[in-house]
């Protein structure tokens, strides 16, 4: 699937994450091309999910998570396809643990984005001078 986020709501991209992972605990396998940090962050959520231990039934019932929503990170693997700097494409795997996963390059545009709001944020609530 290529791009499935395309004009979905924040809310049903989280949902098609869930989706995707109830198809990959069934025995389907999935190839996703996506640059969405909602789809990204709920599958690392559910590969955490699955690490933790019997207390963390009550966790995940509380977040409305259930065992169905578990993905073992070895069910997944990640892959990120980048240009170098003669244009060729490069496919780097990237890894997974307990935690989940880091998309580099979705990780840096968002720390970039915050980073801009949160000074225009300061500079507007603080009246600083902008001169």
């Amino acid at each position: 699937m290529d791009e499935p986020e395309l004009n979905l709501h924040p809310k049903n991209q989280i949902l098609l994450a869930k989706i995707f992972v109830k198809m990959i605990n069934a025995g389907l396998r999935l190839v996703v091309s996506t640059h969405s940090d909602y789809i990204i962050r709920e599958i690392n959520n559910m590969i955490m999910a699955d690490g933790l231990n019997k207390a963390g039934d009550e966790i995940m019932a509380k977040m409305g998570y259930d065992k169905s929503l578990c993905l073992s990170q070895d069910k997944f693997a990640p892959y990120l396809f980048q240009k170098n700097a003669k244009g060729k494409v490069i496919v780097e795997p990237l890894a997974v643990d307990r935690y989940g996963f880091n998309m580099p390059s979705i990780d840096d545009a968002i720390n970039q984005q915050n980073e801009v709001t949160n000074t225009f944020y300061e500079v507007l609530k603080y009246d600083y001078p902008t001169k």
